[in-house]
């Protein structure tokens, strides 16, 4: 296979690349292309080239640079919230577990011991007054004073988780 080059072939190139083929093209170049096998075929290659790239072009319909930016900011702001965001849930995790261990601990007490203290809350509504020395005399010997104490601790451990998890996220 013998390849033939024309000397009018870079020129019309040129054209046909620029978008300038046929109409701004000089008339001897038409005549030539006409007669030319050469240029011929390169007019009409490149011709389907050109249209193939100026419909592929506008159905491209790039995005402008501000849009771009715009999701790039937004990725980003997800990103750090996803970050932010891992902590928290375990912190809420340790305040669930931290709320269900002392709910558990009260429902294995009172299955044990019986529901006692529902007998001294019904005493304790049905007396007009209740004396602080009442309530601290009767000791162990009344059920409510482990309802109390596991109110008490139920509190302690929340308020130590929270510093804990506090403390935890800040150094990050």
């Amino acid at each position: 296979m013998t390849f033939v080059s024309c000397p009018c072939e870079k020129e019309i190139r040129e054209l046909v690349e620029s978008g300038q083929w046929p109409l701004a093209s000089p008339p001897e170049l038409r005549d030539h292309a006409a007669v030319c096998r050469t240029c011929a075929d390169l007019v009409l290659v490149a011709s389907a080239f050109q249209r193939a790239r100026s419909t592929t072009i506008a159905a491209a319909k790039p995005i402008s640079s501000g849009a771009i930016w715009w999701r790039a900011q937004l990725r980003s702001r997800q990103q750090a919230f996803e970050r932010i965001e891992r902590p928290l849930i375990g912190a809420q995790v340790f305040a669930f577990v931290a709320l269900l261990v002392p709910i558990i601990g009260f429902v294995a007490w009172e299955a044990r011991n019986g529901m006692a203290w529902l007998t001294w809350l019904s005493k304790v509504s049905q007396s007009a007054q209740l004396h602080a020395g009442d309530v601290s005399a009767s000791g162990a010997s009344n059920p409510a004073s482990g309802l109390i104490f596991v109110l008490v601790a139920a509190a302690a451990l929340a308020l130590i988780g929270g510093v804990a998890v506090y403390f935890a996220t800040e150094r990050k």
